[in-house]
């Protein structure tokens, strides 16, 4: 599964992201990826060009401001996770953003992304509806907010104009004191929910509901805030009771699943979907041929791999994992899902695990990219939890491996004593079909051990 071919802009500022929208019919803004580059790779989108606002500073940050929480689109999603600002003002979106996907895509995803790509599952979407976002888009034309409430065009379909890109939102924290909760019911972590619920609520002195919000994901075309619900809350008693007659009209949803999931798509969107279908009597879509691609598609893309600058040519649709393997040699990283799902192909960039295969080999440059073939001695002696995999028999056919061994030493040059829970958390981003896992997290815990004594901890 390999994208198709498409033009490739890395604006560094907004003004120059917002006139490149402006001039390409059929762009897609670039930001973290992690859904995106899966559809480009499974042929689900077909833009003539991505724009990719990664290296636009202004687009990332949080920040306090006039009493409102202010993150920026391009705020990557660990960010929301680690941040002590969100922890102390937004717990609910801290507790939502542990539950989104696993830490090798959340090291990528943005919150503007996941917003802007909507899926009814997704978490971050259901808390900013939960907390009543206030939402800021811009084009060449100028600036507008939107309420969360209005934001969804339709299923999987944000209410922006084609020239339009959203920068950021803000957030009024509730007050101190209040109650709040996530939970998804879902197959396994990580995967996107069968049916999530965000839950906020303020008490009076008397312990009565004074304010609530009730937001279902995974249940319609978009996240629904239970209206009914919050109302039967005000002014009664928080005792089980209460509760169980709201959550009995949160259930009723069920029966009219039907109506809610039908998808309104507004007129331009429609437009936008109808240039990528089959042309009448045409047959397949008539994209670029490889033998159309000439060599200035190509971009030649410099970075720094294991510690030594190299570089090679790429063009705009070619993941990094592909650029790894055929541009560099290193065959180690290995390609399996080619959707971010299996874990296979992680790397470290810049330090963090990146699934590659969710990572355009352009988007690199200049980046410091770690695989399994640097993370051995230049002697070749094995490191400590490559040694540790190997004393307790921690693979079988060894295909997951050199991913899972990557975002084991992220793992443990950030926290050298995790415990059990914190190692399956890491491991849970990957996928393997022979062991079992337990010798893998056994191994894990050796090489944390191994490592403190080199290090002369323990």
């Amino acid at each position: 599964m390999k994208a198709p071919a498409l033009q490739y802009h890395a604006p560094a500022s907004l003004p120059q992201a917002l006139q490149l929208l402006s001039e390409h019919d059929n762009a897609r803004v670039l930001a973290g990826g992690q859904s995106l580059v899966a559809m480009l790779n499974m042929r689900f989108a077909f833009p003539d060009c991505l724009i990719d606002i990664n290296r636009v500073p202004e687009l990332a940050y949080i920040r306090h401001e006039q009493g409102a929480v202010c993150i920026g689109a391009m705020t990557r999603q660990r960010e929301i996770e680690f941040s002590p600002l969100v922890a102390q003002h937004l717990p609910l979106w801290r507790e939502a953003a542990l539950q989104v996907g696993h830490r090798q895509t959340r090291n990528r995803g943005t919150v503007g992304g996941s917003l802007c790509q909507l899926d009814p599952s997704a978490e971050i979407p259901t808390v900013a509806l939960a907390m009543d976002a206030t939402l800021s888009v811009a084009s060449v034309r100028g600036t507008r907010t939107l309420a969360m409430a209005d934001f969804p065009a339709g299923y999987m379909t944000p209410a922006l104009e084609p020239d339009e890109m959203l920068v950021g939102l803000a957030v009024t924290p509730w007050p101190a004191g209040h109650g709040h909760a996530f939970v998804e019911f879902a197959r396994r972590h990580g995967d996107f929910a069968i049916v999530s619920v965000a839950v906020l609520l303020l008490l009076d002195d008397a312990g009565c509901v004074a304010r609530a919000s009730i937001t279902l994901g995974g249940v319609a075309a978009t996240p629904v805030r239970m209206a009914q619900a919050e109302a039967a809350l005000l002014g009664q008693p928080a005792e089980p009771a209460t509760l169980a007659r709201a959550a009995a009209l949160c259930a009723a949803i069920d029966a009219k699943a039907d109506s809610l999931c039908a998808v309104v798509v507004p007129p331009a969107a429609g437009a936008r979907v109808d240039r990528a279908r089959p042309h009448a009597g045409g047959g397949a879509r008539q994209g670029k041929r490889m033998s159309d691609i000439t060599e200035s598609t190509a971009q030649h893309v410099s970075l720094t791999v294991n510690g030594r600058a190299c570089g090679g040519c790429a063009e705009p649709r070619m993941h990094l994992a592909d650029f790894l393997r055929g541009e560099l040699g290193l065959t180690g990283t290995h390609i399996g899902c080619e959707h971010g799902v299996c874990g296979a192909c992680t790397v470290l960039v810049d330090g963090y695990s990146t699934r590659s295969c969710l990572m355009l080999a352009v988007q690199a440059q200049d980046s410091r990219i770690d695989t399994i073939e640097g993370l051995a001695g230049e002697d070749d002696a094995l490191h400590p939890i490559q040694q540790a995999f190997h004393e307790l028999h921690a693979l079988q056919c060894g295909y997951c491996t050199p991913g899972i061994l990557m975002s084991v030493a992220e793992l443990l040059a950030a926290n050298p004593n995790p415990d059990e829970a914190q190692v399956r958390d890491v491991l849970s981003g990957h996928l393997c079909r022979c062991t079992g896992y337990q010798n893998i997290v056994a191994a894990v815990l050796r090489a944390a051990q191994l490592m403190r004594a080199e290090a002369g901890h323990d």
